[in-house]
Order: C-alpha cells, then sequence, then structure tokens
C-alpha cells in the first residue's frame, strides 16, 4: 500500500506546486505585451584572465617602463626600467609563458647602470634568478617581484602596442 501512495503524493505536490509557481492566470491575458524594440541588458561573459601582454607599459606616478614582446615560441619577454636617482637606472628582465593571466618568472636578472656625465655607462649585475610575476589587474599590469620588492606601488598603464 506504501507504494502505491507514493507516486499518487508525488503528483499532488506536482500539481500544487505548477499552481503556485507560476501556471497562468485568466487573468495574465490582459497584460500588454513586452516591448521588443528596446534592447535588451545583456551581460557580457570573459575569461577571467588575459594573455594579451605585448605592449609598453608605464606607471603614471613613477615614470617607470615596461616593455613586453612575444617571441615566435608563444614566450614573453619583458624588459623593466626604473630611474632611481638622476644618473642610476635600474633594469630587470626576464621571460615567461602567459598562463591564466599571469607571466610568472624565475629567470629575471637586474642590472644597474650609471650614466656618468662623459657618456661613460657603468654596470653592475645586482642578481640573477629572480622570481616573481606581472598579471593584470582589470586594464592594468601590476608587477610583483618576490627578490626584491621592485614592482612594488607601481600599476602600469598601457601606452601603445608593437
Amino acid at each position: 500500500m506504501k507504494n502505491r501512495l507514493i507516486p499518487v503524493v508525488f503528483m499532488t505536490v506536482l500539481v500544487f506546486a505548477s499552481m503556485i509557481s507560476g501556471c497562468k492566470n485568466k487573468n495574465d491575458g490582459d497584460k500588454e505585451p513586452a516591448d521588443l524594440s528596446e534592447p535588451v541588458e545583456t551581460v557580457e561573459v570573459t575569461e577571467s584572465y588575459r594573455d594579451d601582454f605585448a605592449g609598453a607599459w608605464t606607471d603614471q606616478t613613477t615614470g617607470a617602463m615596461l616593455d613586453i614582446w612575444k617571441s615566435e615560441d608563444g614566450i614573453f619577454h619583458a624588459l623593466a626600467c626604473v630611474k632611481t636617482d638622476e644618473t642610476k637606472v635600474s633594469y630587470w628582465s626576464f621571460t615567461a609563458p602567459a598562463q591564466e593571466g599571469k607571466l610568472e618568472y624565475t629567470d629575471c636578472e637586474r642590472i644597474d647602470a650609471v650614466y656618468g656625465s662623459n657618456g661613460q655607462i657603468s654596470e653592475e649585475t645586482v642578481y640573477e634568478r629572480g622570481r616573481g610575476r606581472v598579471e593584470f589587474e582589470g586594464d592594468n599590469l601590476v608587477w610583483y617581484d618576490a627578490t626584491d620588492n621592485a614592482g612594488e606601488g607601481l600599476v602600469f598603464a598601457y601606452e601603445g602596442g608593437y
């Protein structure tokens, strides 16, 4: 008896649920139809990350620059330049593939260059094999340098492509 009662109870619940949830009411035909001439708001579905890093990027506060280009094998090459005083510029160069909207690197080389008044340049390699990443924050790039925290506070805006 119990087994025969289950389908009856189930059907009764379905009928009752359809009556209170969305069945047309006899007065629904009196409503005006939707105006199809007005645009319908759509929600754009996008990836949660971007992989278009190539271009010239500049931090608007400090003037620091980040140039990124992509080689034929799909690897991105980057050069960051930060002027630390009137005669000294630090350069970071690294390579990385784009993965989930990030360029994670482990081969960064930092070189500090001092420009003399006589036109001579002295360079010092500070380190090799530095680690870090560059990633999108909205339309800008943020640099997280794990070796010496060089990218702290830098937000790079796109200046143009190659």
